[in-house]
């Protein structure tokens, strides 16, 4: 299971549109992942909405903001584009970083991590019911501790 003070090895991805992509990006001093339990998550969408309406918080903070999902990829563009998503799309991510299906298996775990440029993580809020799977101002705080850009 992702956890503050773990670093990820493997920053490539393949995101929805399937171009290959670095967790991380170039020039940000960090990225936040948001991982829905499904796209077709109501409270997870609700969340992605907060996400995008406070994009220049993260512009501003030069972050770079990626949402995991764990559907296949043509299902992610789909959806991406259905909901003009403003963010890149990364399909399976969920795997990769230890987040799994609990209650016997029924739900996928959503949540919140922050990764500086070095792929440490900063932040990490993994849950099982959705509805505590972002909090803005928490968020908020942790991109502000994190290391300024070099240069």
């Amino acid at each position: 299971m992702i956890e503050a003070g773990s670093t990820i090895e493997d920053t490539s991805v393949r995101l929805s549109d399937g171009t290959a992509a670095d967790l991380l990006g170039e020039s940000h001093r960090g990225t936040l992942v948001y991982f829905m339990r499904a796209t077709t998550c109501m409270m997870c969408n609700a969340h992605v909405r907060t996400l995008t309406s406070n994009a220049t918080d993260f512009r501003d903070r030069g972050v770079r903001v990626l949402i995991a999902v764990p559907e296949e990829a043509t299902t992610a563009q789909a959806w991406a584009d259905r909901r003009q998503i403003p963010f890149p799309v990364v399909p399976g991510l969920h795997g990769d970083l230890g987040l799994a299906r609990r209650l016997l298996g029924s739900m996928m775990q959503s949540g919140t991590i922050v990764m500086d440029a070095a792929g440490r993580v900063t932040y990490a809020d993994i849950v099982t019911i959705p509805t505590g799977g972002y909090r803005h101002r928490d968020v908020l705080a942790a991109l502000d501790a994190l290391p300024q850009r070099a240069g």
